[in-house]
């Protein structure tokens, strides 16, 4: 049962993310948009696993979109060094922070 659940809730963060909307006329752009819907969930899915924890770790895509990859944020190269520049009051900086840690620990 718990399998199954699972995949159920694949199917549900590939829906939010765009698997049902066929923006195009042609078959094959159609074909092409399914794709690339497929491997954006899989890439943020891995990072939800990899980088992130809490209730922030099972978010769906909408939560996502709103409070981590909306951030209003510049990652600046200086001195042969990276520094992430996030907004102090945002309310998601030290989850963005932590993550950005990870993969850098990762890479």
């Amino acid at each position: 049962m718990r399998a199954h659940a699972h995949v159920e809730q694949h199917i549900c963060r590939l829906k939010d993310s765009g698997l049902c909307r066929f923006p195009f006329t042609s078959f094959e752009d159609n074909a092409t948009w399914l794709m690339v819907v497929a491997l954006a969930a899989d890439l943020v899915r891995w990072f939800q696993l990899l980088c992130l924890q809490g209730a922030w770790r099972d978010a769906k895509p909408k939560a996502l979109r709103w409070g981590i990859f909306h951030a209003p944020g510049r990652l600046v190269h200086s001195a042969r060094r990276r520094i992430v520049r996030i907004i102090e009051n945002w309310p998601t900086t030290d989850v963005l922070l932590g993550a950005y840690r990870r993969v850098d620990l990762i890479t």
